[in-house]
């Protein structure tokens, strides 16, 4: 969309990942007045009085499939109270414009968009981001952004007219020890986080911010506790059309790539080797994996991950090496997310090859599950890791 642009959507950019604690409360949050009811003809029975506080909707749209999940306080406890994935047909696999003209239908059939317009945090994938740790100089905290402004116009490699940038003070707390001052920046295009803001807009959405992937990730497990600190532990975000690896380091991202390997590129290894069809050797990696049901499935994986495993091992001496001065030499845990990190055998294949642990990704942990969400989706298990970033975008207003 070209021409102006409401403020809310500049507000979004300016805030691509940043996590700050907000006193913006809307009515959403409220619950409806006794006027607004009347005048949306809300019946009494159709609420839920016991629903304190709902927080925004994450909205995680994928290479297959669009997650969503939102939290509310239910008695004062943390409760999830909408939750759905919807897996989008062929045509729209990997296209976010197809997916957004299905978004319409799948809010209808999953939240009752006429009783108010929701607000919702939404995410931008790592392909479409420049994640990287920029060393700086000891200097105050309050010139840390005009350094890092000039150490990016150096580079030459973003123009930041067209480019929204965010950064994030690492060990913040240890600054004063420390000889230099270690910040995370993220840059993304402005016009791939308008297409998306005008994406959901045009869904009947609200915008209330656009974070990007790893970030949500992290967010998601450190709330579930999986996230240890003091730990070095890489998140291995495994999706259809994308593949990141990240490096947290007590709790925080250092370091985030793109692999060249993803669920896609496994289907299309089986479809080449069994001469069958894409949705065929997609339905015969997710039911057969890498185990011995299917032979042909597994002599048609096991090259390809062969090739993972050596891209994550050169990946991390990259983040070793360079990045760390050798400060940091090894990794102790792996947790897998994203949908096709439930390809069968994967998990003890992982663990073998690269002798660490290697867990599947849990945002939810303890977390209470509404009732409605409860009878409808059943066991949440097997959808887990592909809740991942969806959760964390969800938390973001959750103190």
């Amino acid at each position: 969309m070209a021409g102006k642009r409401p403020p809310l959507s500049i507000d979004v950019v300016s805030s691509i990942f940043k996590r700050a604690k907000t006193k913006r409360v809307s009515a959403l949050f409220k619950g409806p007045t006794k006027q607004t009811k009347a005048k949306l003809g809300i019946e009494k029975e159709a609420l839920k009085p016991t629903v304190r506080k709902r927080f925004h909707l994450g909205v995680d749209i994928g290479a297959s499939s669009i997650k969503f999940a939102q939290l509310g306080r239910v008695n004062g406890n943390l409760q999830i109270i909408n939750l759905a994935v919807e897996e989008l047909l062929p045509g729209a696999i990997g296209n976010l414009k197809e997916a957004g003209h299905l978004l319409p239908d799948i809010l209808k059939k999953h939240f009752k968009m006429e009783r108010m317009k929701l607000k919702v945090v939404s995410s931008i994938s790592s392909a479409k981001a420049q994640i990287q740790l920029i060393r700086l100089p000891k200097m105050p905290l309050s010139e840390v952004e005009q350094a890092l402004m000039w150490e990016v116009r150096q580079k030459g490699s973003i123009n930041l007219n067209e480019s929204s940038l965010d950064y994030i003070v690492l060990d913040e707390e240890r600054i004063d020890e420390a000889s230099s001052i270690e910040v995370l920046s993220v840059t993304t295009l402005k016009k791939d986080v308008f297409e998306l803001t005008d994406l959901l807009e045009a869904a009947g959405l609200a915008p209330f911010a656009v974070e990007v992937d790893p970030l949500s990730i992290i967010s998601g497990l450190t709330y579930s506790r999986q996230l240890e600190p003091e730990k070095v532990i890489i998140l291995l975000e495994f999706g259809a059309g994308l593949t990141s690896l990240n490096v947290t380091v007590n709790n925080q991202l250092r370091f985030s790539r793109n692999l060249k390997v993803d669920g896609n590129t496994l289907t299309r290894a089986v479809q080449d080797y069994s001469g069958v069809s894409f949705q065929e050797a997609e339905e015969l990696k997710r039911i057969s994996g890498i185990t011995d049901k299917e032979a042909r499935v597994r002599n048609a994986l096991l090259p390809i991950l062969d090739n993972l495993v050596s891209d994550i091992e050169h990946s991390f001496k990259y983040f070793s090496y360079q990045l760390m001065q050798s400060r940091i030499v090894k990794f102790d845990k792996v947790i897998l997310s994203g949908g096709s990190s439930a390809l069968p055998g994967l998990q003890s294949f992982l663990a073998s090859r690269l002798n660490v642990p290697v867990e599947i990704a849990n945002s939810i942990g303890t977390m209470a599950i509404g009732d409605d969400v409860a009878q409808r989706m059943g066991d949440l298990k097997p959808l887990l890791p592909r809740l991942t970033v969806a959760m964390g975008l969800a938390l973001r207003d959750v103190e």
